[in-house]
C-alpha cells in the first residue's frame, strides 16, 4: 500500500480544502488571529503576498504580545509586504517591532532584505542609508547566531544564509567601487 497524500494533485486538494476551512472559521469568528495568521500561510503558499500580507497585518493587530506563533507571524509579514511591493509599509513595522526581536536573526535577515528592496527604490539614500542598513542588518543575523528556539526560525538565517548575503552584497559593492 502506497501513500499518495504529498503528490501535487492531492496536496493541491488539500490545501483548497483547508482553505475552505479556514474561510468558514474566519466567517464564524472574523476578528480570531489565530484563523487570519494561518489564512495568511495558506495564501503565502500559494504566492499570493498581497493576500497573506492583508491576512497577517490583520492578525498582528489581534495577537497577543506573548503567543508562541508571533515571531513568525511578525517575519512571514515582513517578507509577504516586501513581496507584494508594500516595502514601506513592512519598514514601518519593522521599525516599531524591533525592539521586540533583537536576539533573532529571522528579524535582522528579513529587515536586511527590505532594506535592500528600498534602496533600489530610493536612489538618492541607497548609498548612505539603506545599503549600509542592508549590511548591518546581516552582519547582526551572524552576530545573534541560530535560534532555533524562535517559533518559525528558518535555519541559515543566523549563519550561512547571512553569509552568502554579506558576500554577494560586498562583492557587488566592490565591483561599484571599481567601476
Amino acid at each position: 500500500m502506497e501513500h499518495d497524500g504529498y503528490l501535487t494533485a492531492q496536496m493541491a486538494n488539500k490545501q483548497e480544502r483547508n482553505r475552505e476551512l479556514l474561510l468558514l472559521d474566519l466567517k464564524e469568528n472574523p476578528d480570531d488571529p489565530y484563523t487570519l495568521y494561518q489564512l495568511g500561510k495558506e495564501a503565502e503558499i500559494r504566492d499570493d503576498f498581497l493576500q497573506a500580507s492583508n491576512y497577517y497585518t490583520r492578525s498582528m493587530t489581534r495577537t497577543p504580545q506573548d503567543a508562541n506563533w508571533r515571531h513568525e507571524l511578525i517575519i512571514r509579514a515582513l517578507h509577504c509586504l516586501g513581496k507584494s511591493g508594500k516595502v514601506d509599509q513592512a519598514l514601518d513595522i519593522a521599525d516599531a517591532q524591533m525592539p521586540l526581536w533583537q536576539e533573532s536573526p529571522d528579524f535582522f535577515f528579513v529587515f536586511g532584505n527590505l532594506a535592500l528592496e528600498k534602496a533600489m527604490n530610493d536612489l538618492d539614500r541607497a548609498m548612505d542609508h539603506w545599503l549600509p542598513l542592508s549590511q548591518w542588518s546581516w552582519q547582526r543575523c551572524l552576530d545573534i547566531g541560530e535560534r532555533p528556539d524562535l517559533e518559525g526560525s528558518v535555519h541559515g538565517r543566523g549563519s550561512f544564509l547571512a553569509q552568502h548575503n554579506l558576500d554577494l552584497f560586498n562583492s557587488q559593492m566592490g565591483l561599484a567601487a571599481e567601476g
